[in-house]
């Protein structure tokens, strides 16, 4: 941490110190405290703007905004300025589902098909279990993670046209067999709210579930923002973006403030009521917060509700209240919600920069631990965590070396028995070996100079065998999680031997130019096929991406969750041959 942040968390935790333990408390130190943390972290991410609110129960106890809006007007970020919410939108989708549900035209457990014959996509699988609309808005489905291409344009397609892409994909997973968050997957339920709506999705969200929440400012449609109140979105907290949309609105659509947001969470403490008025049963939102992937190995800590995340975040103040969140991040901005059920708190906040994932996450927890310490909560040993069987003594060297697929792309562990070394990004992670049979990581600038991440100091790795295949789990805190899953060398077939070598885009979009892909190479070695390209910017990073033939024509990406487990096709296009991947067409370059 830096000595800036450093001195903000101090302030925070002298300001807490001398806040009588009592329900009612004085909230003007935390709040002078936050806005500290919240400031210093703004200035070192480069974050123009940021809005938060704090509720409890059913009072919003504080709401501000900070920083610019917009930087060409001036424009200064409030309470009420209006952000694209990204992920946050899932939230709201998911109540409309439930919404359905209560009243019998969506039924959460019946295969998709039936609802929506429109609704296909091709499967490796054998037949199992079926695409449910609970495992839709789990994220269990196994649905592709992103259909990249026209994610983010000026003229989304419709739900129908969305959906309809998919037929010619092929499914990451087979059916509840692990987490792993999917766009397409929350398009396919909001085309089937419009199917039995008889509504354009946008339309119904408003009238349905926005307007009876009071949510004023919210809208799955842009264009009706009040112009002052919108907030521009900044790529790297300096590049202002155009005004482009999501495609995929049920999943990353929704416009809102913190305010309106504060609106929702404040139905959800009130047991589905707001201002009067019944908007979802509390069975419906007991669901929303129930565990829904108990039963799934592969997933081990990772704890999911419908839409709401329900791990990850520990509080050191409350460490067994359960904490329902959801994090976006998107080019336009970042944002949080964490809920306390439990204490009936919440804090929501959002920013206008691609950057900042820091202080998000910092601020949010930072407010939440503050305000239940003065409340008088007091800090219990937390509840221990399952753990994933180990071996007593060190992992023999030659146990851990060798390729895994991450959300990193491919990591190679060296063998050397006293210093083994795992390069990923092009960059060198030393492990230290623990006597536990774990392993430490440690990033060394240049490969000498060892670098103190706190992140890193925080994190134990371990080798682990589950549901028969060979992964390396990670432990944060009190959380174990599938970390890396390890490649098996294999020979290369002449089909794709001749298909190594440089590609490009045959055509550009805004996010190929946002994110300065301009070549990828087609690479095999030590027995292993991948895709490599490097990251625009000053730091040198280098991302491989491992891959495996399934037949002369169909890569799939190795590893299992987000952005794995997906199809590479060879298709041609005039009698040549292009690789399309998530809408997009790679050619060799044409002679220059």
């Amino acid at each position: 941490m830096c000595p800036l942040a450093a001195r903000a968390v101090t302030a925070l935790a002298l300001a807490i110190a001398f806040i009588p333990a009592a329900q009612a408390f004085d909230f003007a130190p935390i709040r002078q405290g936050v806005v500290e943390l919240l400031e210093t972290g703004m200035k070192e991410e480069e974050i123009p703007g940021a809005s938060i609110a704090l509720v409890d129960d059913q009072r919003i106890l504080w709401a501000q905004g900070f920083g610019l809006a917009d930087k060409t007007r001036g424009e200064r970020a409030r309470a009420e300025t209006v952000y694209p919410v990204g992920t946050l939108s899932q939230l709201l989708t998911a109540t409309a589902v439930l919404q359905l549900a209560e009243k019998g035209a969506i039924d959460l457990d019946g295969p998709i098909a039936e609802k929506l014959p429109e609704f296909s996509i091709k499967t490796r699988f054998a037949p199992g279990a079926p695409i449910t609309m609970r495992r839709l808005l789990s994220h269990h489905a196994g649905l592709p993670a992103m259909h990249f291409k026209g994610m983010w344009t000026a003229r989304p397609l419709a739900l129908a046209a969305t959906v309809a892409q998919l037929r010619d994909e092929y499914t990451a997973y087979p059916s509840n067999h692990v987490y792993s968050p999917s766009d397409p997957g929350y398009a396919v339920a909001g085309r089937l709210i419009e199917v039995v709506t008889g509504r354009e999705f946008g339309a119904y969200m408003q009238t349905s579930v926005l307007a009876p929440l009071g949510m004023r400012e919210s809208t799955f449609n842009p264009v009706g923002i009040t112009p002052r109140l919108r907030a521009k979105g900044y790529w790297r907290g300096t590049q202002e973006l155009p005004d482009l949309r999501l495609r995929d609105t049920p999943a990353k659509g929704l416009y809102s403030n913190v305010t309106d947001l504060a609106r929702f969470v404040q139905m959800l403490f009130a047991g589905g009521v707001l201002d009067g008025k019944r908007v979802l049963r509390e069975s419906s939102i007991a669901e929303m917060l129930r565990v829904q992937n108990a039963d799934v190995p592969l997933d081990l800590d990772a704890r999911v509700g419908l839409g709401w995340r329900l791990s990850g975040v520990r509080l050191d103040t409350a460490p067994r209240a359960k904490v329902a969140w959801l994090y976006n991040a998107s080019p336009t901005g970042r944002g949080r919600i964490l809920l306390v059920p439990e204490h009936k708190l919440a804090v929501i906040l959002l920013t206008n920069s691609s950057k900042g994932a820091r202080t998000v996450e910092q601020v949010s927890e930072a407010l939440l631990e503050s305000v239940l310490q003065a409340r008088g909560v007091r800090a219990e040993p937390p509840i221990a965590a399952p753990t994933v069987a180990a071996p007593t003594a060190p992992a023999p060297a030659a146990d851990v070396a060798g390729h895994y697929a991450s959300f990193l792309g491919r990591i190679t562990v060296t063998g050397e028995p006293d210093a083994p070394r795992a390069l990923a990004l092009g960059k060198t992670f030393a492990l230290e070996r623990r006597p536990d049979g774990s392993f430490g990581v440690q990033y060394r600038l240049l490969g000498l100079i060892p670098i103190p991440l706190s992140l890193l100091s925080e994190i134990s790795m371990r080798p682990a065998s589950i549901a028969g295949e060979s992964f390396v789990v990670a432990r944060y805190k009190d959380h174990v999680l599938r970390f890396a899953q390890k490649i098996p060398r294999a020979p290369l077939p002449p089909a794709w031997q001749k298909r190594l070598g440089v590609w490009e885009a045959v055509e550009r979009d805004a996010l190929l130019d946002l994110i300065e892909l301009e070549r990828i190479e087609l690479r095999y070695d030590d027995g292993v096929l991948y895709f490599y390209y490097a990251l625009p910017g000053w730091l040198g990073l280098e991302v491989l991406v491992p891959v495996k033939p399934v037949s002369d024509t169909e890569l799939v990406l190795h590893g299992t969750g987000w952005l794995m487990g997906e199809t590479v096709r060879v298709v041609r296009r005039g009698g040549e041959e292009q690789l399309r991947y998530s809408g997009y067409e790679l050619r060799r370059p044409k002679p220059r």
